[in-house]
């Protein structure tokens, strides 16, 4: 019962209770806080963390969200702290949180560095290679370079990933348009990993080249697309619509957006035509024939 941690000021001897890490610990279960600093109860973040304390009562994150994909857990926040500073945050799930609103730690899911800025404000944005369950709560804490550990933050739910990737598809910055030869190349990025994606996936709507053929090489979010056999000069315009591939969570991608997905195909490119160099004996001749067609004229 109580709290899992008590991190409290030593009054007999005076001595303040600071530099205590508290890392990768699984702790839950508890009647009270999992980690608790100083006097009893959740101690509020304070601007630029200037407060002092157990621990200087380190300030914990904020976290904002919590999203759950196959294998891995991405969770958002933030971290108001010193300026300027590096902090170890780690990350915790949990069955459910208590009843401060500032959860737990059951398990613990791994850390990020972060670092904050000079107005003391650092961003949480991370991806941990574990998997996770809707139901379950995320939350953390953040230690110093002192290995002054705060207090664990507020739960956030996790939740399902349930936002379908979005893709582009352009021409390539090495791709000639006018192009002469092929294949013609165009770039798609997909705004996360993606699988299933081919190059029966490309849809030549508006092209005028003829029939067309796309292969695709690259893997995760960037990929390639080369098209070849097209049977006459014309435009190339290439698309993908939606539900070309599908991202960890089995969301399927939306239709492309591009700013410039046609290339214009000549099948045989102009070329300069050649003129002969004239020679003194070829300038003789043409003067010899001029003077012979001039004077058939004059005898009419």
């Amino acid at each position: 019962s109580g709290d899992g941690i008590n991190v409290v000021t030593d009054n007999f001897c005076g001595q303040l209770a600071i530099n205590n890490a508290i890392f990768g610990n699984s702790i839950f279960g508890n009647t009270s806080l999992g980690i608790d600093l100083g006097t009893p109860g959740v101690d509020a973040n304070d601007p630029g963390d200037t407060d002092t304390g157990a621990n200087n009562l380190q300030n914990f994150p904020v976290l904002t969200a919590a999203t759950s994909a196959a294998g891995s857990t991405s969770v958002t926040g933030s971290l108001n702290s010193a300026a300027n500073t590096i902090f170890r945050v780690e990350f915790f799930a949990s069955a459910s949180c208590d009843i401060s609103g500032n959860g737990q730690g059951q398990a613990y899911l791994g850390f990020r560095n972060v670092t904050t800025d000079g107005s003391g404000n650092g961003v949480v944005d991370t991806t941990l290679p574990v998997t996770t369950i809707m139901g379950q709560v995320i939350t953390a804490t953040a230690t110093d370079p002192a290995d002054n550990t705060s207090e664990f933050s507020a739960c956030t739910s996790v939740i399902a990933d349930t936002v379908p990737p979005s893709v582009t598809i352009n021409q390539a910055a090495t791709q000639a348009d006018p192009a002469y030869t092929a294949p013609i190349l165009f770039t798609v990025v997909f705004s996360e990993p993606v699988t299933g994606f081919t190059g029966t996936d490309i849809s030549f709507a508006g092209s005028t080249a003829g029939s067309m053929l796309a292969s695709v090489t690259g893997s995760g979010a960037n990929y390639t697309v080369s098209v070849a056999g097209m049977t006459g000069p014309g435009i190339i315009v290439v698309g993908i619509p939606a539900g070309a591939a599908m991202d960890a969570s089995s969301n399927p991608s939306l239709a492309s957006t591009s700013t410039d997905n046609a290339v214009t195909y000549a099948a045989t490119p102009y070329s300069a035509v050649t003129i002969p160099a004239l020679t003194w004996p070829t300038l003789l001749l043409l003067a010899v024939l001029l003077l012979i067609i001039a004077a058939r004229y004059r005898r009419v």
